[in-house]
Order: structure tokens, then C-alpha cells, then sequence
């Protein structure tokens, strides 16, 4: 069945005081199993804000999405990739049933 699709990615942000940001990567029309495999690819290719300099990086796969562990010189940082179906946008155009 064809939906659309929400790539997300909510990231730690910040140095001394840390938070979390999330938005919206991009929408896929299609199944579930086409929109997993294009947020795989966002994820592999994702630039996170910190660490600036990164020693190692790692991408684990669960139910819902990925989650990605950043380990830097000084601080360690994450950010989770999620696959979520667009239910509602105020910017949607008009459907015509």
C-alpha cells in the first residue's frame, strides 16, 4: 500500500547545554519498505552539526528507523533517523474526493 512518508532526524545539539532538534529530512510516496531504504541512504550520507571532528561512527537499525553514535575527541553525540507516515499537513493541497 502507497503512503507518504516523513524522514526525520532529531539530533543532540548544543556543547555545554544540550538539546534535542528534530526536522524533517524529506517525504516518500510509497511503501513502508521503499521509504526504510531511502532513510538508510539519508542516514549513511547525514552530516551532523557535532562532533566537528568525528573518530567514529556507527548506524544500528531497529523497527522504526536508525540510530546513529558519533563518537568525537572530546564529547560523544547521537541522532535517530525515524520513518514516520504523514497522517495530516496544513500545507497538504486540497484532496477531491
Amino acid at each position: 500500500m502507497s503512503s507518504t512518508w516523513a524522514l526525520l532526524v532529531e539530533e543532540t545539539r548544543g556543547s555545554r547545554e544540550r538539546f534535542w532538534a528534530s526536522r524533517v529530512l524529506g517525504q516518500v510516496e510509497g511503501t513502508r519498505e521503499e521509504a526504510m531504504t531511502v532513510l538508510r541512504a539519508e542516514a549513511l550520507q547525514f552530516k551532523p552539526k557535532h562532533p566537528k571532528s568525528v573518530l567514529r561512527r556507527r548506524l544500528f537499525q531497529d523497527a522504526d528507523g536508525f540510530l546513529m553514535l558519533l563518537e568525537g575527541a572530546t564529547q560523544d553525540f547521537h541522532c535517530r533517523f525515524t520513518l514516520s507516515e504523514l497522517v495530516y499537513d496544513t500545507d497538504a493541497p486540497p484532496s477531491h474526493a
